[in-house]
């Protein structure tokens, strides 16, 4: 069971302005790299503007939740449960789970772009599983993109959603709306169709395990487990659908 929280609605919806804020900056300067006429190939300005993105997102968001809990008088650890009774033990259940949602996503997301195909909508993949697919990408860039991926995204996200959003919601008398809507919003952040629904799956599976274990090391083990296992997937697709016999 996680910790009453000592911060206010009020400084919690500060929070999220300012890094919706940051992040509407990070779009406009991604446009802006789109309109000026720089000479760069199509995937190095893709590249470019999606580093852009994470930057202004992720890790503008970890800046602004600094600030947040500074003004609130708590620290990252007594905050998000950073320090439970083994974080060896925390850390391995989130990775385990990690890996046992793996089938499940999968499945998800087959499901859900089977049905956007009978409803005549065309499933677009996500840009960053694009360009660490596009072969005119340079590896050490595809590397940098997967390092933020797996190590960035997570903890900015799972602070964000599961360690503030949540139990702001849930303190205020509305554990359901707690529940789903931290959920759903976490699904549309991620402004793709075909995944929305396993995300959502996801993020009610995060909130489960962050109510259960006490502490964002879990979630955030999860997180990344399941992100590593979808780079690792993209970088090797045909020994890993030869060892399953998908091809």
């Amino acid at each position: 069971m996680i910790s009453t929280k000592p911060w206010s609605i009020e400084a919690v919806a500060r929070l999220f302005l300012g890094v919706i804020v940051t992040y509407c900056g990070g779009m406009f300067l991604a446009g802006l790299l789109q309109t000026m006429k720089l000479g760069m190939a199509p995937a190095r300005l893709l590249f470019l503007q999606m580093i852009i993105l994470v930057v202004f997102f992720q890790g503008a968001a970890l800046i602004w939740i600094a600030k947040f809990l500074r003004e609130s008088n708590i620290s990252w650890r007594a905050a998000f449960g950073l320090r439970p009774s083994s974080r060896v033990v925390a850390v391995a259940i989130g990775l385990a789970v990690g890996v046992m949602v793996l089938p499940v996503m999968w499945l998800l997301q087959m499901l859900s772009e089977a049905v956007m195909t009978l409803l005549n909508f065309n499933p677009v993949a996500q840009v960053a599983v694009t360009e660490l697919q596009n072969g005119a990408v340079p590896v050490p860039e595809k590397i940098l993109l997967a390092a933020f991926t797996v190590l960035l995204a997570p903890v900015a996200e799972e602070a964000l959603f599961r360690g503030i959003l949540y139990p702001t919601i849930k303190q205020s008398g509305r554990p359901r709306w707690a529940l789903w809507g931290s959920s759903i919003l976490f699904g549309v952040l991620h402004q793709n169709m075909a995944i929305f629904v396993p995300l959502v799956f996801l993020a009610v599976l995060l909130v489960l395990l962050y109510e259960s274990s006490g502490s964002l090391l879990t979630t955030i083990a999860t997180h990344s487990m399941f992100n590593a296992a979808n780079v690792f997937y993209l970088f090797f697709p045909d020994p890993i659908n030869r060892l399953l016999h998908f091809s």
